[in-house]
């Protein structure tokens, strides 16, 4: 996801589990590529054993002096967790 300076943006992850796997905990995180932002905010929006969406809200920096930034913002949201196998 891309933004500019004082703009606001949101990133969507899914993740569903392979057949014959369950969920059983997830996390939401920001990408170690995400950048030039001001802030960022991962969260899990949705889960159950076997889905999971996640979302990170990102918002690029502030203008300097008012005018411009050195530069607009990039970020991901990822979902990190633990499957098992289900008997």
């Amino acid at each position: 996801m891309r933004f500019g300076c004082e703009q606001d943006a949101t990133s969507h992850v899914t993740y569903d589990s392979p057949p014959g796997w369950k969920i059983t905990n997830a996390n939401a995180s920001v990408g170690s590529n995400s950048g030039d932002v001001k802030s960022q905010s991962p969260t899990i929006t949705k889960k159950d054993d076997h889905h999971v969406e996640a979302k990170a809200d990102f918002r690029g920096r502030d203008k300097q002096l008012g005018l411009n930034c050195p530069s607009g913002g990039h970020g991901q949201a990822e979902v990190g967790g633990t499957i098992v196998k289900e008997f």
